[in-house]
């Protein structure tokens, strides 16, 4: 065999090889190479060429990701928005209760301090007491007292609704004379903040006056309306005139201790009274104040 059939010959191996001849097809080219020559070895040379570039194109897209190089374009994104820390909220730092209580007087009065205000000629003496936290709002009470008062001269609480906002003090409204004392140009001295007897918080007072040797005890209870302060009449709760009765005199001296019971919030209550005489009052509550239902003459609770 020559040495160019052994090439061919190895050439048409490899087609078969490749899939690009059956055996029968290489059998039959493999019989004419050695019996014929070559001469239609050109055609079966490029046919085979041709072969095996159609298989290697077939290969290709079939099986993209082993034949291709090529690099995908990046795919498009959603820009993702950039978070930032919300500003922290402005609050407002605690107020300590003596502070509280001077920036209250001092939008109630001008001054963060007592201090001395002349009213008719009088010398009356301005005094921050406390703040009370009422439903509608926060109130200032301070006392009003005349320094030497006369025997019948009275003082007073002062009460003060206020407007609290960032750190500021405004008064919406003033009473500087909410609840009366009981003499010598001074307030209330026995007092507190109580639920027990109205819808609003209220202020019970209590004291008394002594003239002539005659003792007389009554308290107040002054509501703390939205719309401002609500006194009713005293409420009798002790009486004495051993003070005014001779040695000589042979009557006995009248005393009284009464005594309030039986409360209905914002309706009413009794005063139990006892000592000398005994009795009960009631008092019930007639447009927004209490008032005695039986009156009772407290002047001359025994008689003449």
């Amino acid at each position: 065999m020559k040495p160019d059939n052994i090439e061919r010959l190895t050439k048409l191996e490899a087609l078969r090889a490749a899939g690009v001849l059956t055996d029968e097809e290489f059998a039959e080219e493999k019989r004419k190479l050695l019996s014929a020559g070559s001469t239609r070895w050109p055609l079966i040379l490029g046919a085979g060429v041709l072969g095996i570039a159609a298989l290697l194109a077939i290969g290709a897209w079939l099986m993209p990701g082993q034949w291709s190089t090529s690099v995908a374009p990046p795919q498009a994104t959603t820009p993702q928005p950039v978070l930032t820390p919300s500003a922290p909220v402005a609050t407002t730092p605690p107020v300590a209760p003596a502070e509280r209580l001077a920036r209250a007087f001092e939008a109630a009065t001008s001054h963060r301090r007592p201090f001395v205000q002349t009213v008719e000629g009088e010398a009356f003496t301005i005094t921050p007491v406390r703040i009370v936290d009422l439903p509608f709002g926060p109130a200032l009470i301070a006392t009003r007292e005349m320094k030497d008062g006369c025997h019948a001269c009275t003082g007073f609480l002062s009460v003060y609704y206020l407007a609290e906002d960032q750190g500021k003090t405004v008064v919406r409204a003033a009473y500087p004379e909410a609840v009366s004392g009981w003499g010598w140009g001074s307030g209330p001295s026995d007092w507190d903040i109580t639920n027990r007897f109205t819808a609003n918080p209220a202020i019970y007072a209590s004291g008394g006056y002594t003239g002539q040797g005659v003792t007389e005890l009554s308290a107040t209870i002054t509501e703390l309306r939205p719309e401002g302060p609500i006194t009713p009449e005293l409420i009798g709760t002790g009486y004495s005139d051993a003070g005014a009765i001779s040695d000589d005199n042979p009557r006995k001296a009248c005393e009284l201790e009464g005594r309030i019971a039986n409360v209905v919030r914002d309706k009413g209550f009794d005063v139990i009274v006892t000592g000398s005489v005994s009795r009960t009052e009631h008092y019930g509550k007639r447009q927004g104040k209490f008032v005695p239902m039986n009156k009772q003459d407290w002047g001359l609770p025994c008689g003449g």
